[in-house]
């Protein structure tokens, strides 16, 4: 068990850290370089993405799109949306990551949904019920399938998985991994006798 000392030191190193990261935004938010990210929510219906939206956004998610994007844009690259349940946060997060994508380089990757396995077809209904049909059918893309090339990933802009498939797929690559590292000690028939043993 540990000492009473190291509880204490533990708890004070959380508590620098926990200021530390105040500091930090304070800093961001009175850096002048970061501020012209900020911008308001007069500004923020002039973004490109919302001629593209079915759904006219209430103010408090144009405020909420906003700070996603400056946050997005700020030394935290990112950010939570802390809004209570039912006031539209998922709207929010989608419509926010569309337009930083869109003024990223064009050879970024696809924005990535990951959600609970029962929320996979909700993310789903959201793209299309909130962007036009005209807009909606090359975002969406389901991901929960392991026979899906992985390639065919890259032709959307959004794609929806969730977290065990993720999971799933991570603990593939991380086999691969030590597979890749074993034979070259081992061999590739004696690795595969290691992995047939471990199996059984």
């Amino acid at each position: 068990m540990a000492s009473m000392d190291h509880i204490d030191a533990a708890r004070a190193r959380l508590h620098s850290l926990f200021n530390a990261s105040f500091e930090k935004l304070d800093d961001a938010l009175s850096n002048a370089s970061t501020t012209g990210y900020v911008g308001n929510t007069d500004s923020s219906p002039r973004l490109e993405i919302f001629h593209k939206l079915n759904t006219r956004l209430k103010h408090w998610q144009v405020t909420g799109v906003d700070k996603l994007i400056w946050l997005a844009k700020s030394p935290f690259k990112g950010g939570f949306l802390c809004n209570a349940m039912g006031l539209g946060e998922s709207t929010q997060a989608l419509v926010a990551a569309i337009q930083v994508k869109r003024t990223m380089p064009t050879r970024s990757g696809f924005i990535a949904i990951v959600t609970r396995t029962g929320c996979v077809l909700q993310w789903a209904d959201e793209i299309k019920r909130h962007l036009k049909p005209e807009h909606h059918t090359p975002y969406s893309f389901l991901d929960d399938d392991p026979g899906i090339d992985k390639n065919c990933r890259l032709q959307y802009n959004i794609v929806v998985s969730s977290c065990n498939f993720r999971m799933a797929k991570y603990q593939d690559l991380v086999n691969f991994a030590v597979f890749c590292h074993a034979t070259a000690s081992y061999g590739v028939d004696e690795t595969r006798k290691m992995c047939r043993t471990k199996l059984e």
